[in-house]
């Protein structure tokens, strides 16, 4: 593998991707899809969530103070503050379990990713 395809691969290492599928209300025909990449700096996280539904999306995990926000279909940024312990997680590096979870009516579907902080 080349210098450049080493470089991409890494880029690609250091998004964490993790995806889920969502059903519609009884009576309709399509499903749809809740993805989301996660980015830490020094006392947040940055989520990105796209959805090809809206809904009330909620971030949780340790050391992540709760995060609901009402999204529409699309692509959306949202930023998650870490709590005390979180920052000091994120100055040893470990690792912490985020869970991004999407609301629409009575149904709900959730994606996890392990991130390193």
């Amino acid at each position: 593998m080349g210098r450049s395809g080493r470089r991409a691969f890494a880029a690609l290492a250091a998004l964490s991707v993790a995806s889920a599928l969502l059903c519609l209300p009884a009576g309709a025909s399509a499903t749809g899809t809740l993805t989301f990449q996660v980015k830490a700096s020094a006392k947040s996280l940055t989520v990105t969530i796209k959805s090809s539904l809206g809904g009330t999306a909620t971030i949780t995990g340790p050391g992540l103070k709760k995060t609901a926000k009402t999204i529409p279909t699309g692509t959306h940024r949202v930023t998650v503050p870490l709590t005390k312990t979180g920052e000091a997680e994120r100055k040893a590096g470990k690792k912490i379990k985020v869970t991004v979870s999407l609301k629409q009516g009575t149904k709900t579907v959730s994606a996890t990713e392990k991130i390193k902080l």
